[in-house]
């Protein structure tokens, strides 16, 4: 079945000067940085590599065990000759950052925290925590979150590196500080 494009999205997305992404307007800068910070951060496998928990493939999707059972990731097959190529991981990255990116919606509304109230800066720093964690982890950081809803950052910033996150991820975690910290209304993916 063909999928249908959304007419209307599209041409509000192009009013607004955005891009559409699996029906998603998403700023092309935007989508490119966090691709290009993700492929710094994350490891990268064209084959299963392990993970914290398990197994991951291309820049950091985690799989899951109906993925790891049939060999496909977005009907991407991984258990080919060569596993994934360069595209098809690219492929599954955007479409991760945009699962996740609808993911940490979910973890604001859940500590409700109007997302309109982040700056870009602040947002994507959020999401990119969700995309490493999942959002069943992130909404483990009450604490932090809490801080977040006050506004204050250096407080949402230490409760960051007073976690395991932290010790184990250390790096990850700084970028998320700076990023929280961050009142600007340009979002910097390094």
């Amino acid at each position: 079945m063909k999928r249908q494009v959304d007419l209307w999205g599209y041409f509000k997305c192009i009013l607004i000067g955005l891009s559409l992404y699996s029906g998603v307007c998403m700023s092309k800068y935007s989508l490119e940085k966090r691709i290009k910070h993700f492929k710094l951060r994350e490891g990268v496998g064209s084959s299963p590599y392990p993970d914290a928990h398990g197994k991951s493939i291309g820049h950091g999707h985690f799989l899951s065990k109906k993925e790891l059972a049939t060999g496909k990731v977005y009907g991407f097959n991984f258990k080919k000759p060569g596993g994934l190529t360069k595209s098809e991981m690219e492929s599954i990255l955007k479409r991760d950052i945009i699962k996740h990116d609808a993911e940490a919606d979910k973890v604001l509304k859940h500590f409700k925290i109007n997302k309109q109230s982040l700056s870009p800066t602040q947002l994507v720093g959020v999401q990119d925590m969700v995309y490493q964690l999942g959002s069943s982890k992130a909404k483990l950081f009450k604490k932090m979150f809490g801080a977040i809803k006050n506004n204050n950052w250096e407080a949402a910033s230490r409760e960051a590196e007073k976690s395991n996150w932290f010790k184990q991820t250390p790096v990850r975690v700084r970028d998320f500080q700076e990023r929280i910290k961050n009142i600007k209304e340009t979002p910097e993916a390094n």
